[in-house]
């Protein structure tokens, strides 16, 4: 296990508490040193930097965090009981108040000594640590390992990959990769669960370009139980679903279809396209989270704007900038320009007003293609073919039968001819808020019981050439 940060100089403080107790360790190991001897505390870098700084009360608490990780989750590979003395992390700290703001009692008690076991039998591990998160502000940055990565988040544009990296509660040090892995990836952590990050190739949109990034993905990431395609999309507004820019659209099956539809994909026939294509459903632990989501929206239980919140610093995703909501007739056609002050305003839809101006989440079909879809009355058309399609995108059809995942679109324009950028901040901004809560309310301990991508897919590709 690469040891976090701090790792060197607490080390050094519990070799001088501990009077000779002759604990060493590779530098390879400190990811903060270079050489591959045994510690030398006077020629290691990271200790001289974090000396001379730990003097003050936030230092301290640093320190202590530092030092609460390393028992939690490395003591037993530097020493062979795994047994240590909370009086020795008390002298090393400033004393016993520094430890009980930052550990429970029940954790680590005075004077005692307590084996951290790096098994099931040590439940108290992840409340400890948990705490330690909520008590001590330090900016966390750890090296964790492929294996422990257990969700895949796929974008296509690098604003959804900003809008994710925003919901991040923890950033982890980048892994080595295959060579013939060409993705680029954000590691992370969102409430329980250790995320993998991945954008498509700039100017490399399409299910192809979204299927060869996921496919490397769960190469890489072999513990992958699930993914979640995270951008923004196109909505379809009808008298049955009232979706306004900024809206968020979630797959879910229903009619006849698994929650995607590929739209452009089927057999020529005489009376036109046959389409014969039939793509995969979420894994059911996704839909049991979004069931369990959706009760506590109904009861006014959610975090949604909190989570939009955390992008509230940054001008581009604000709301504000995104400009008017418009929407024209389903035939009439842009005119001209990069907004729509010369088109007719005669021929916008005249909509109620909604009483509080929030996003709201709608369930149902998406419909997925390679071109984009900027035509009103194609898009009502296609609609209606597949019982009703709540948004337009360009991806997840690339994704559902190789790479079990959720579809969230923050809804950027009505996929029409009035289209533009202006809303695509603040869309993707709801879509990654979306995702981060409904990742919030799976227990970790349920994604680790489900088959991975890998388990989950194997032997099912032909199926996807089959047609």
């Amino acid at each position: 296990m690469e040891a976090p940060p701090f790792f060197c100089y607490a080390l050094e403080k519990l070799e001088s508490d501990d009077k000779g107790a002759n604990i060493t360790r590779a530098k390879e190991d400190c990811d903060m040193c270079d050489s591959e001897s045994t510690f030398d505390f006077d020629d290691c870098d990271c200790v001289s930097d974090t000396a001379s700084t730990t003097s003050s009360t936030s230092e301290n608490t640093a320190l202590v965090k530092a030092l609460a990780q390393i028992l939690v989750d490395t003591v037993v590979d530097w020493k062979d009981d795994g047994r240590v003395q909370r009086s020795l992390l008390a002298t090393a700290t400033g004393g016993n108040d520094a430890m009980d703001n930052v550990l429970p009692e029940t954790a680590l008690k005075p004077s005692s000594t307590v084996t951290f076991l790096r098994d099931a039998d040590f439940v108290d591990r992840k409340p400890v640590l948990d705490q330690i998160d909520q008590k001590c502000a330090i900016p966390a940055s750890r090296r964790l390992r492929l294996e422990d990565y257990t969700v895949g988040w796929v974008c296509a544009l690098p604003i959804e990959l900003a809008a994710a990296q925003a919901m991040l509660d923890e950033q982890h040090h980048d892994l080595p990769q295959n060579s013939d892995d060409a993705n680029t990836y954000t590691l992370g952590r969102i409430g329980d669960h250790n995320v993998i990050l991945a954008c498509l190739p700039a100017g490399q949109t399409g299910t192809n370009s979204a299927a060869a990034v996921a496919m490397q993905m769960k190469s890489t990431f072999r513990a992958v139980r699930f993914g979640l395609m995270v951008g923004i999309g196109g909505g379809v507004p009808s008298a049955e679903a009232d979706i306004r820019l900024g809206d968020i659209v979630v797959s879910q099956p229903g009619k006849g279809h698994g929650g995607v539809v590929q739209y452009d994909f089927g057999k020529s026939t005489p009376s036109g396209i046959q389409r014969t294509d039939f793509l995969n459903t979420p894994p059911r632990i996704l839909h049991t989270a979004v069931s369990k989501l959706r009760a506590n929206h109904d009861l006014g239980k959610s975090d949604l704007l909190v989570h939009i919140s955390k992008l509230g610093g940054l001008p581009k995703f604000s709301r504000d900038q995104a400009g008017d909501d418009a929407l024209f007739e389903a035939v009439y056609n842009h005119v001209g320009g990069s907004n729509c002050t010369s088109c007719d305003n005669a021929k916008k839809l005249q909509r109620e007003a909604r009483p509080v101006d929030t996003p709201e989440i709608h369930y149902g079909t998406v419909a997925s293609g390679n071109q984009v879809m900027r035509d009103g009355a194609i898009r009502d058309q296609i609609s209606s073919e597949f019982g009703e399609v709540l948004c337009f995108e360009m991806e997840a059809a690339g994704l559902m039968n190789s790479f079990p995942c959720l579809v969230i679109r923050g809804i950027c324009d009505y996929a029409d001819s009035h289209k533009n950028k202006s809303w695509q901040p603040y869309a993707a901004g709801t879509a990654a808020a979306y995702a981060k809560e409904l990742l919030l309310a799976i227990p970790a301990a349920d994604v680790v019981k489900i088959q991975t991508v890998d388990e989950a897919t194997r032997g099912k590709c032909s199926q996807c050439s089959s047609t």
